[in-house]
């Protein structure tokens, strides 16, 4: 994919990109429809027990874990920010 770049009169030598801009509306539709189609394939597969190849695909549950995991190192870091705080205060 290319790149479209446009010369501005004042300085030929500036490249500005085209921006590829999606209307507000556009963007919330979007949004909510991921939003709502991941909602709804994560509790489909839990309910109804989707299987490939004998192994069950449990969206709802590898979600839960890994927001699980991901909410553990977010504490940890907000708990280590603060000691790096506390001991760069101890040091001023």
């Amino acid at each position: 994919m290319s790149r479209k770049y446009v010369f501005v009169y004042q300085n030929l030598f500036k490249r500005i990109r085209y921006k590829l801009a999606m209307d507000k509306w556009t963007e919330i539709l979007v949004g909510l429809v991921l939003v709502v189609g991941a909602v709804l394939v994560a509790w489909e597969s839990s309910v109804y027990g989707w299987a490939v190849f004998g192994h069950n695909l449990d969206f709802l549950n590898a979600a839960w874990t890994f927001f699980k995991g991901g909410l553990w190192w977010l504490v940890f870091m907000v708990g280590a920010l603060f000691v790096l705080l506390g001991i760069s205060d101890l040091k001023g």
